[in-house]
């Protein structure tokens, strides 16, 4: 598969145009499964970089990659499981331009953003506790309701 240079880049321009596609989308109002989508790409580009092991690697697919992460930062898998995209590029991707130290400010940011999701997510997994327990008062309120106004007419 290496050795088809026109496969390989032909896959490269698909999974670049993909990027920009989906980066478009991403907190924009249509957004929907963006992030996860951008997921799936990443870990493709990873893959084409393996396969290539570096030879040959389109620097644009690259660089769009690594645009979609500035914009987002992080993605939110699952819970408290995250992907930071610019750290799972540099240690993954075999490419000198890879190998950049991700520097304080932005190791700082992501570290803010990890504690800010992990507060709002207790207060997400609060907020629905709260609500399903009075959406279950509420049933049992209308149940007995119900009970009480069949037995006054029979």
């Amino acid at each position: 598969m290496r050795a088809n240079t026109e496969f390989i880049a032909e896959v490269s321009a698909t999974l670049r145009s993909l990027i920009v596609q989906l980066n478009s989308h991403i907190g924009d109002a249509t957004e929907s499964t963006h992030r996860l989508q951008m997921v799936g790409l990443v870990g493709l580009v990873v893959v084409l970089s393996q396969v290539n092991r570096g030879r040959d690697f389109d620097s644009k697919l690259y660089k769009a990659a690594v645009q979609v992460s500035a914009k987002v930062p992080i993605i939110v898998l699952y819970g408290r499981a995250v992907l930071v995209l610019a750290e799972f590029l540099q240690e993954n991707v075999p490419v000198a331009i890879s190998k950049a130290k991700v520097d304080s400010k932005l190791r700082d940011k992501l570290r803010s953003l990890v504690a800010a999701h992990d507060e709002s997510l207790v207060t997400q997994v609060h907020s629905l506790n709260l609500r399903s327990q009075r959406g279950w008062c509420v049933w049992i309120l209308n149940f007995f309701s119900f009970l009480f106004f069949f037995r006054c007419t029979h």
